[in-house]
């Protein structure tokens, strides 16, 4: 399912099926969990950005201000 462990791409997709496992979920422990580690996974795939190519990341946080 994950060929390509560690890379942002994967994290990514980690983070939405955590996040459907969430909105499926039935009670709100369970949909409390996989919302946090939806957002870890993400902020996974964030960081491996940043370490990647710092500049991509810099123009991003700019460009939303």
């Amino acid at each position: 399912m994950y060929r390509d462990l560690g890379t942002p791409k994967s994290y990514r997709e980690r983070a939405a099926n955590c996040q459907r496992l969430a909105e499926a979920a039935t009670d709100d422990e369970t949909r409390d969990t996989m919302t946090y580690l939806a957002e870890l996974w993400r902020a996974m795939a964030d960081q491996e950005v940043a370490e990647v190519n710092p500049r991509l990341v810099a123009a991003s946080l700019s460009a939303s201000k």
